[in-house]
């Protein structure tokens, strides 16, 4: 909020001649300059110790950060594959569910060990 001000007074100090006066007659007076300031600054700045240059990655390494990213979608890609195994030929997963179905009997059904051993023992022959 403003200060109140009466209606006959001006808002801005241009608009009012008495500011402009006492700043008139009070105004600072600048000192005189010095004759020799040009020579003493300009001996300043070449005394004055250069700023360290920073150096610019030199164009032939700018071609490292798209190759490394590029590596390295690669082997994310191809670990993918790695480490999956291959698929199982037939004959396999025949003998696996054979297996599996005689092993859930057999868990299912306790008079029925023998079927237990001789389908693993089956199934164990097959293995190279």
């Amino acid at each position: 909020m403003s200060p109140f001000r009466p209606k006959d007074q001006p808002t801005s100090a241009d608009e009012d001649p008495r500011l402009r006066t006492f700043l008139r007659r009070h105004r600072p007076v600048a000192p005189p300059a010095a004759a020799d300031l040009e020579e003493r600054l300009m001996e300043a700045i070449a005394t004055e110790p250069s700023p360290p240059v920073l150096r610019c990655l030199p164009q032939r390494w700018l071609w490292v950060v798209p190759t490394a990213i590029a590596a390295g979608v690669t082997l994310l890609w191809g670990s993918d594959r790695l480490w999956s195994p291959p698929p199982l030929p037939e004959t396999e997963i025949a003998n696996l569910e054979t297996f599996l179905e005689g092993s859930w009997t057999g868990s299912l059904n306790p008079d029925t060990e023998s079927a237990i051993v001789v389908s693993a023992d089956a199934f164990l022959e097959e293995i190279p």
